[in-house]
């Protein structure tokens, strides 16, 4: 079966621990009374730790990798994992925004949980932080990092005084 029309919102919104509300889509086919729902997307976790207050996280891969915008699925009644396919007009960076701001801890690190499909970052990625007070810090990796189908990319814990930032200019993304 072919679903069209479905959209990954490229803006999403911050929920403690999790994806936010309506930005993981699921999909079921069956012939059958029986209906079992399969994850269409994956996810990137961030754990960060320091003294801002960040007010959104944009993810953006380093060769144009489609990332929300328009796309089509397809599901199986067989059981197989359903494909999702990006459209050509589809967007290269996905922005989780963090109404009223989320408090890091220096102590502790926070999660944050992007929805991605599917995608293999064969050149890397880059993640900018914005804080509430209008600071950008700025995370990247050239390593090749693959977000699958009902899974999680953990990325590694990462204070933002160790980002890349008008204070600290040119620090690379910890491996």
């Amino acid at each position: 079966y072919e679903l069209r029309g479905v959209t990954l919102p490229p803006e999403q919104n911050y929920a403690s621990e999790s994806f936010g509300d309506e930005t993981f889509p699921m999909v079921a086919v069956s012939e059958d009374s029986n209906i079992t729902f399969r994850n269409i997307c994956g996810g990137m976790r961030l754990h960060l730790k320091g003294s801002a207050k960040v007010a959104c996280i944009t993810v953006e891969g380093h060769d144009g990798e489609p990332l929300a915008g328009q796309a089509k699925v397809l599901a199986y009644s067989d059981g197989s994992a359903p494909v999702i396919i990006m459209s050509e007009e589809s967007l290269t960076s996905v922005t989780l925004t963090c109404p009223g701001g989320v408090q890091l801890s220096e102590d502790h690190a926070t999660s944050f949980v992007l929805t991605l499909p599917p995608t293999e970052f064969t050149k890397g990625f880059t993640v900018t932080v914005r804080d509430t007070e209008g600071r950008t810090f700025t995370l990247r990796t050239d390593k090749p990092n693959s977000v699958l189908r009902s899974n999680l990319l953990n990325m590694p814990e990462v204070a933002l005084s160790e980002a890349d930032s008008p204070d600290n200019p040119g620090c690379p993304y910890i491996n």
